[in-house]
């Protein structure tokens, strides 16, 4: 799952940056473009704040919550597939980034995937 506009996303990241999120992760851009051709977002975000945000280079910690919308399908796994319900949810994370210049190296972001599939399947 990705929040926002992916080709932004690219244009953040170091050639050799390496993404986890308990959803999606790649460790170049090249392969990032092939993981999020197939990854559209599910969630149309309506809501994107920090609670938390601190830095001490070359890292970045970050604490979030969003308020979003079910709008497209959601693969869990590789075999399940819940289409957009339109069920609010909320999450809330962490995020932590290695800045190499003035770009991302390495980002690796936390939250409740369980919270996140509930939330959508009780929207059903």
């Amino acid at each position: 799952m990705l929040f926002g506009n992916a080709a932004q996303l690219l244009t953040v990241l170091t050639t050799d940056a390496r993404v986890w999120s308990p959803s999606v992760c790649f460790s170049s851009t090249a392969e990032a473009r092939s993981v999020l051709s197939d990854n559209i977002s599910s969630l149309d975000v309506s809501d994107f704040r920090f609670d938390r945000l601190s830095w001490a280079a070359p890292c970045a910690f970050a604490e979030w919550r969003l308020a979003a919308r079910h709008v497209e399908p959601l693969l869990i796994g590789d075999d399940v597939l819940i289409e957009g319900s339109d069920a609010p949810v909320t999450l809330v994370g962490a995020s932590i980034a290695e800045i190499r210049g003035e770009r991302i190296a390495g980002l690796h972001t936390y939250f409740d995937d369980a919270s996140l599939i509930e939330q959508v399947v009780m929207g059903l």
